[in-house]
């Protein structure tokens, strides 16, 4: 049973060199993001099923999503629609790219390296590790969806998404973690 997905009303930035512009086949691809910056996009379902050489539209029960590798990701229907049901997926994926550390002073004299989504009291920030990588993006491949028809099984579209790490947002996490030092 083959499922469409169309990709609308999309908030995500435009990334230089993105490699979701040089797919072949972007079909089972969300748009890239940049790890740290809210994204938003409208996925539309679309099932039909084949019988004696005649294609038609098979309504749709249900679709349950599911993220499992990241947190701060939501799925949320905007259309029940049963031959145009819509997801809008959204969030803001933190901790995807690896190797970025803030250095900071503790209140005992130590210095301690913390990824700057989990970062404990420190009196100051004296040292910023940026990641292994600027440009090469993270691929995951942890969006499922399972689109289930009023006449058929479900049917599971997996997708995947590329994930770049952003200075500028790096520079504005950075400056904020100098200033909140006790």
């Amino acid at each position: 049973m083959p499922v469409t997905v169309t990709k609308s009303n999309a908030t995500v930035p435009t990334i230089p060199n993105d490699e979701y512009d040089v797919l072949v086949d972007a079909n089972n691809y969300l748009f890239s993001v940049y790890q740290n910056l809210p994204f938003s996009i409208d996925l539309t379902f679309a099932m039909t099923e084949e019988v004696a050489n005649v294609t038609t539209n098979v309504a749709i029960v249900s679709v349950n999503s599911s993220f499992s590798t990241y947190s701060n990701v939501t799925f949320t229907v905007a259309n029940t629609d049963p031959f145009a049901y819509k997801v809008t997926v959204s969030g803001n994926l933190t901790d995807v790219i690896g190797g970025e550390s803030y250095a900071l002073l503790l209140e005992d004299s130590r210095v301690i390296n913390a990824p700057p989504s989990n970062l404990p009291d420190y009196l100051a920030v004296v040292g910023w590790n940026l990641p292994g990588s600027f440009s090469t993006p993270v691929l995951i491949n942890t969006y499922s969806f399972a689109v289930t028809g009023n006449t058929v099984n479900t049917e599971t579209v997996t997708m995947s998404q590329y994930v770049y790490w952003n200075f500028d947002v790096g520079v504005v996490d950075f400056r904020d973690a100098i200033a909140e030092g006790i």
